[in-house]
């Protein structure tokens, strides 16, 4: 499940940056949670609202849906009712390739904690009085979502089939009422079909050095540099690179 697990996050970083996946989907995470992340998964410790860090929450009131699929090695197809082979209103999914991901969300909603800037300050000085360490991200932002739908290629042949468990016409991939069932699988490394009221992404910060460099150019974030200063300064912000912070 590992190697599974390393798939499913890199991918969906991959093309949902800046947002990370928060595995498994189903894991019970809140805002404030904070952690470590290793190989694209986030590793929880515990909530900075117990070291007295006060946060507000802002929430949006629209919604709106997150989907891909693995580029050049997935196929998605969506059959109407009494075609071809498929009583029912089906999706057929087929990977040609081990490392592939077909993700989908459906109406969904984006909290955060509103004033992230107050709570960089509090984060440093966490920091200074050794409350903190630099290897700790925060979640600070969450996509909830009403329903959610993974796939992940066990195979360089894989194949999933989702029926209608209702009588449907064609299946629409934005309802998140639609209910689904598995028609036939094979080789699929792991699955999710449909599952409501999950949180599958996650927005992290930490604090990072500025890694500028004397010519004025940007360091990529993680790498060591002989040049940077002891004293070069720290700022808490977005994590948008997969940074191993274990």
């Amino acid at each position: 499940m590992d190697r599974v697990a390393e798939i499913y996050t890199t991918s969906v970083h991959h093309h949902l940056k800046p947002l990370y996946a928060n595995w498994e989907p189903a894991r019970p995470l809140k805002l404030g949670d904070y952690g470590t992340l290793s190989k694209g998964s986030f590793n929880y410790f515990g909530n900075i609202a117990d070291m007295g860090v006060e946060f507000e929450v802002r929430r949006s009131s629209d919604t709106h849906r997150r989907s891909f699929a693995s580029a050049g090695s997935t196929t998605v197809k969506l059959h109407a009712k009494g075609s071809a082979e498929y009583v029912r209103a089906a999706l057929e999914i087929r990977f040609s390739a081990a490392d592939a991901v077909f993700f989908n969300a459906t109406n969904c909603r984006y909290s955060m904690i509103a004033d992230k800037v107050a709570l960089g300050r509090r984060i440093l000085e966490l920091l200074r009085d050794k409350a903190w360490e630099r290897r700790w991200a925060v979640i600070t932002d969450m996509i909830h979502s009403e329903a959610t739908t993974v796939a992940v290629s066990g195979s360089d042949s894989a194949s999933l089939v989702l029926e209608a468990a209702e009588d449907l016409p064609v299946i629409d991939l934005a309802d998140a009422s639609v209910k689904l069932t598995v028609g036939s699988e094979e080789r699929v490394g792991y699955h999710l079909i449909g599952e409501k009221g999950l949180t599958p992404l996650l927005g992290l910060s930490a604090i990072q050095r500025a890694l500028l460099r004397p010519t004025g150019t940007l360091e990529p974030l993680g790498r060591k540099s002989e040049t940077r200063p002891s004293d070069e300064p720290l700022f808490f912000g977005e994590l948008v690179e997969p940074l191993e912070l274990a």
